[in-house]
């Protein structure tokens, strides 16, 4: 399920990854807030399109119960997808 309340409250960093993310082609699945935490998730459909320089920090999770990748910082995460995007998807 999608929660728009929870895209409104992104940080700017993650934000900005998920904007230029769409922008691409590539779709989101899901978002997640943590019970215990309250950190935000954004899990995309597919495999990010770039390599984004903002203060997020990135890691291969590489993990097929997880995901492949993500950007996080102290309050949101944004996880991709194990598809590579398609041109024209």
């Amino acid at each position: 399920m999608i929660n728009e309340e929870h895209l409104a409250k992104l940080s700017a960093p993650i934000k900005r990854i998920v904007d230029e993310e769409l922008a691409a082609g590539n779709v989101i699945k899901e978002t997640y807030i943590g019970r215990s935490d309250g950190r935000i998730f954004v899990f995309l459909k597919f495999r990010f399109t770039a390599k984004y320089e903002y203060d997020a920090e990135y890691l291969i999770i590489d993990d097929r119960h997880y995901w492949y990748a993500e950007y996080s910082d102290s309050l949101c995460t944004v996880a991709c997808g194990f598809d590579e995007l398609k041109a024209g998807s």
